[in-house]
């Protein structure tokens, strides 16, 4: 029996292990093909079956999130709950000073409430006569309804469906072309990109249905590049084949309007920030400032570059000094071509009497709506880098489901200059409806305060529960993380 057979370590090489037969090598298959042909085959009773008889009848438990699962030998079904790695380096905080759960324990040991959702279904035949796939998508895809009118009368159906509806599902569906990954400006949808996979195991051929004005469509690689031409949004797909479709528009549609951050100016040197491969909507144009520490007066250097590939861009680059300071020139004017980039070197002077302490030096520019920014901290005298410091003015929050409050940070600066604080709140997926303005920001004055407030608002009927959060600033490269804010939703 084969519980007794495939069981962990099982050695499976040898050629019989398996009911497969394995045709390699060139022009093997057309060779088996031919002696086929010419063949008797005679099948040798293999004796009573081992294997228990089994029910034409399907039980299919679908979950929401983790998709890890494992069949035993004995047929039991595991499903992963969560997933999360406690050992090096995932699971310790690495710099000082380290930030953990209100509990004391590291955040990848999950101290906090979870909700897991599970759907049960059941019928006669196998998963493909129960439709499991097209169940599984509706459970972790809820159906939203939403009003549509044209010419006065209802709509009847969605503007984009697959055929044979259940066996294809598509899994995809985005303007053709990824104009910021490869430097280019956002402009009007040139056509539709779709990505198309079957279900079943079965050849089928797939089948669009829509009404919007799509011409040409031609099946095309997974960077979207066009290949085969396609009749009638039609599609041939082996089992389990997965297709790319790109159908160009008529005529330009709409536009893709490029994200914005929310908080500005936004620091050039992002990475450092660990906002991730870069600021929403990329940068197109990006400006530095060489060393990011003076002792004194000095060379600084100003650099601006071009992050696109198809078009010119022009401005100037403003630095902003501390009052009194010197340099030859507050303004670099610059036009680049694609790709280029412009470098110019200015001298700046600090006053005689510039007390002792850090100053921030300031570059920016700006491009379609949005200021980018690098800065050069200056040292006068033997004072040390002085960077804002934070602390919590709220360490636990416990509301009902209803209610609203906020979580406070009380920022200081010792700094000669104003210095401009990123705030973003992180705290698990679970609790994102409970802070509708997570990123945010401040200008802290000169050796001054300011204190942040995230709002907090509990939607009716949110669960009862315990989470957490944390605050992380970042202000020009320099991040800090505060403690660990306990977060209750109370019955």
């Amino acid at each position: 029996p084969l519980e007794k057979v495939w069981v962990p370590g099982a050695d499976l090489r040898a050629a019989h292990a398996l009911p497969v037969l394995v045709v390699a090598g060139e022009g093997a298959v057309d060779d088996l093909v031919a002696d086929l042909d010419d063949a008797t085959i005679e099948v040798a009773d293999s004796g009573p079956l081992t294997e228990p008889p089994l029910d034409d009848y399907t039980v299919a438990l679908v979950n929401q999130g983790v998709p890890g699962f494992a069949v035993d030998s004995g047929g039991a079904l595991h499903l992963s709950l969560m997933r999360s790695c406690t050992g090096w380096p995932s699971g310790v905080w690495i710099d000082p000073p380290r930030r953990t759960h209100p509990d004391g324990s590291t955040f990848q040991q999950q101290h906090w409430t979870h909700s897991f959702d599970y759907t049960l279904t059941a019928g006669p035949g196998d998963w493909r006569a129960q439709n499991v796939v097209p169940r599984a998508h509706d459970v972790n895809h809820p159906l939203r309804a939403v009003r549509g009118e044209r010419a006065g009368q209802p709509e009847t159906r969605s503007f984009l469906a697959v055929e044979p509806a259940g066996q294809v599902v598509l899994s995809a569906l985005k303007p053709t072309g990824n104009p910021l990954s490869e430097g280019e400006l956002p402009g009007l949808v040139p056509g539709l990109t779709m990505r198309l996979y079957e279900a079943t195991g079965r050849q089928v051929q797939a089948r669009l249905v829509t009404d919007l004005p799509l011409t040409g469509a031609r099946r095309a690689t997974l960077l979207e590049r066009p290949e085969a031409p396609l009749a009638a949004l039609t599609v041939d797909l082996g089992g389990m084949d997965i297709a790319t479709v790109v159908a160009p528009l008529a005529e330009g549609r709409g536009g893709v309007e490029p994200g914005r951050e929310p908080d500005q100016p936004v620091f050039t040197r992002y990475w450092l920030h660990n906002t991730g491969p870069a600021p929403t909507g990329n940068l197109p144009v990006a400006v530095h400032l060489h060393p990011q520490v003076l002792r004194g007066a000095g060379d600084l250097t100003v650099t601006v570059a071009s992050g696109l590939t198809g078009a010119s861009i022009g401005g100037e680059v403003q630095v902003l000094l501390p009052e009194g300071w010197s340099a030859d020139t507050v303004t670099v004017p610059y036009a680049l071509e694609p790709g280029g980039h412009l470098a110019h070197e200015l001298r700046i002077t600090p006053p005689p009497s510039a007390e002792p302490g850090t100053y921030w030096l300031r570059a920016r520019t700006t491009y379609d709506g949005q200021t980018f920014e690098d800065v050069t901290r200056v040292q006068i005298g033997e004072a040390p880098p002085a960077e804002p410091v934070a602390t919590l003015r709220t360490t636990a929050l416990r509301l009902a489901p209803g209610e609203a409050g906020t979580l406070d940070v009380h920022l200081a600066s010792d700094a000669r200059t104003p210095v401009h604080v990123q705030a973003q709140l992180i705290s698990p997926w679970q609790t994102f409806d409970l802070f509708p303005g997570w990123n945010t920001g401040a200008e802290v004055p000169a050796r001054g305060e300011y204190t942040l407030s995230f709002p907090v608002s509990v939607p009716a009927g949110t669960r009862p529960g315990r989470w957490w959060a944390v605050v992380k600033l970042a202000a020009a490269g320099h991040l800090h993380y505060t403690e660990a804010v306990e977060i209750e939703v109370t019955p």
